[in-house]
């Protein structure tokens, strides 16, 4: 299929929605686009983006991963979920961005690793409340609530209690909207914000870092450990912060062995009260020991956790 542009498409505009739902091949629906820059909380993962296109069109369990088409025939966004109570549809569809889709992929066969992009801010969207203690007019716009010292919205000057209005010219509605738009950037891109702040309208520019708070763009290393029979690598500078952790290694995959019986996604940060900051210490580690260890980690729900194995 062609590949649309998702920030063109309209509220009202009609779409097509593709998928097998309930094991029937090749099925299509139409509808409308419901809404934009919709934020559902359904992602769980620790940096999640969540922007869908909201869509009447219905979508059922097997639509996930189809196509979202325009009128014109072009790939707007590719079906991810539903909101029901009892697991059909219910009139509520979304379908992530093929703007967020495209860039992700491309990245992934460039690079096998997505260039995320960091602010350095902690956004919400402006309430009742805020507009009041803000001395501001609207509910247009993102509040920032903290700003990360050393990151990317203190470098550019941005304060707590400024409210973005807009990015590169593109005025921004919501806190979904903004991380949508910054979803399509790469670590040193520049944006250039218009922000309320002290009572006028100024302009920052904003230049994204990324998960180690530089500019580079990276690639994704593992390293396998043979002996171990295991994929690992290390976490990043910006999950780490996230985590709460000085340090750690994440089991990536495990073929068999010690780190087979072991939850996946496993970081671990220490062995037997042992600070493991890379791969190649996890190795040396695990291969010199003998009898019990105790391992001690974050899990993939962010939990601390701590195992006994034997070796």
């Amino acid at each position: 299929l062609p590949l649309g542009n998702s920030d063109e498409v309209q509220v009202g505009e009609w779409v097509l929605a593709i998928g097998n739902p309930f094991n029937l091949t090749s099925t299509v629906t139409a509808g409308i686009i419901s809404a934009k820059g919709r934020n559902i909380n359904i992602l769980k993962d620790r940096f999640p983006i969540e922007s869908f296109i909201q869509t009447d069109a219905a979508i059922n369990p097997g639509n996930s991963g189809g196509a979202l088409v325009s009128a014109s025939g072009a790939l707007v966004g590719i079906n991810t979920a539903i909101l029901s109570k009892t697991g059909s549809y219910a009139g509520y569809g979304f379908a992530v961005p093929v703007n967020v889709a495209r860039k992700v992929a491309d990245d992934l066969i460039r690079y096998r690793k997505v260039q995320k992009a960091y602010t350095g801010l902690v956004l919400s969207d402006l309430d009742a409340a805020a507009v009041a203690r803000l001395s501001y007019r609207s509910l247009a716009g993102v509040w920032v609530r903290h700003v990360l010292p050393g990151g990317a919205g203190d470098k550019a000057g941005i304060a707590v209690d400024d409210i973005i209005l807009a990015v590169d010219g593109r005025p921004i509605q919501s806190q979904a909207e903004l991380e949508e738009l910054v979803g399509y950037s790469s670590p040193g891109d520049a944006l250039v914000c218009t922000l309320w702040s002290g009572k006028q309208k100024v302009k920052r520019t904003l230049t994204l870092l990324n998960s180690e708070g530089t500019t580079t763009l990276l690639r994704r290393n593992l390293y396998y450990a043979k002996p171990l029979r295991a994929e690992l690598e290390a976490v990043s500078q910006e999950e780490r912060r996230l985590l709460g952790i000085a340090q750690g290694v994440r089991v990536v995959r495990a073929e068999g062995g010690l780190l087979k019986s072991l939850p996946e996604g496993l970081i671990i940060t220490h062995i037997n009260q042992t600070a493991i900051r890379t791969p190649q210490a996890l190795e040396s580690i695990l291969v010199q020991l003998k009898g019990s260890c105790y391992i001690q980690g974050i899990d993939q729900k962010g939990n601390r956790v701590t195992y006994r194995a034997m070796l």
